[in-house]
This record gives structure tokens, sequence and C-alpha cells, in this order.
């Protein structure tokens, strides 16, 4: 578990899986993602269990967003396809369309890359984002991360090609020469 100022990072359980369907079900929290909309709540339930296994293989953590003194889950945010050996992650998330601009993707993203740098020990965070999310880019933006590329993946969303940029952040920079 992690804990800011007004938010709660926190494993996601079985009970969470109405509020994650609901999340990942929104059509305007899917638009920029690499996959449409779940389309029942069967799917919440696979999304879960592969959720689990990667987080058993240490490869990938996903936490539910809670807001304090609340028990739904109103967003997640994830640390996945975990490199150990080079010390490297690739980060998502997602909050409600209803919460949106009040921080809390700020202060969840806050927390992950803290922990990533800190307990797990990560130096690298990647962040593949489609650039016409220009809230999620502005977030990456002012959070010390560098748009690296924009190039074509093959995605697609509703049949049509979309781009993809590649954001980093270094979240550890070697000590310099004395």
């Amino acid at each position: 578990m992690l804990s800011g100022p007004r938010l709660i990072l926190r494993q996601m359980g079985e009970h969470d899986l109405p509020d994650l369907y609901a999340i990942l079900s929104d059509p305007l929290v899917m638009r920029h993602w690499s996959h449409p909309p779940l389309a029942s709540p069967a799917d919440a339930a696979w999304y879960f269990a592969n959720l689990e296994a990667g987080r058993r293989l240490r490869t990938f953590w996903q936490w539910g967003v809670v807001v304090r003194d609340e028990d739904a889950v109103i967003g997640t945010v994830s640390l996945f396809a975990v490199d150990a050996a080079r010390r490297r992650a690739e980060l998502g998330y997602a909050i409600a369309s209803a919460r949106w601009r009040r921080g809390h993707a700020s202060e969840a993203v806050r927390l992950a890359i803290a922990h990533a740098s800190g307990a797990l020990g990560l130096r690298t965070l990647l962040a593949d984002v489609d650039p016409r999310n220009a809230a999620s880019c502005r977030l990456l933006d002012r959070l010390g991360f560098h748009c690296t590329e924009q190039r074509h993946t093959g995605r697609c969303v509703d049949g049509v090609p979309v781009p993809s940029a590649l954001y980093v952040l270094q979240t550890h920079m070697p000590d310099r020469p004395r």
C-alpha cells in the first residue's frame, strides 16, 4: 500500500472488479488506450487474473487508486514489463472520467514513481502515450518525463492508425565525477 496526502494506492481484490470494470469500460477513459473498452464484467475478471499472474512473477504491479476515507477504486496505476536486470519498467494509469481534473492522476503517478525508484530500485520509467491525449502528455512533462520519439506502432483506434509518443523518466542520475 502506498499513501499520499489525498490518495491511497492499494492492491486490488476481486471485490474491486465492479469498479475496475466501470473504469476500463468507459469509452472516455479508454479512447487513448492500446485496447478497446472492456465489453463485459467477465473481461474485467480476465484482466484481473492476468494482473495477479504478473504480480506473482514480479513483472506487473497494479494498484487501485482510492481516495482517503473512501473504499471505491477510482483509477489504477501500473508498473509493467518490469525488467529487473535493466532496472526499468513501463508506467500506465487511468482515472475514472468522473474524477478527472482533480489532481488524482498526478498524485497517484508520483506515488508510483517514488515506489519504483525507491523500493523497486528502478532507474528508468517509460510511458507510451497517444500524443492526442494532451492531458496525459502535460502530466508526464510536469513529472519530469521527456518525449523521446513519436512513431507509428500499427495500433488502431476505431480502425484508424494512431501514433505513439514514448516518454522516458530517468529516476536516478549517476553521480558526476568530482
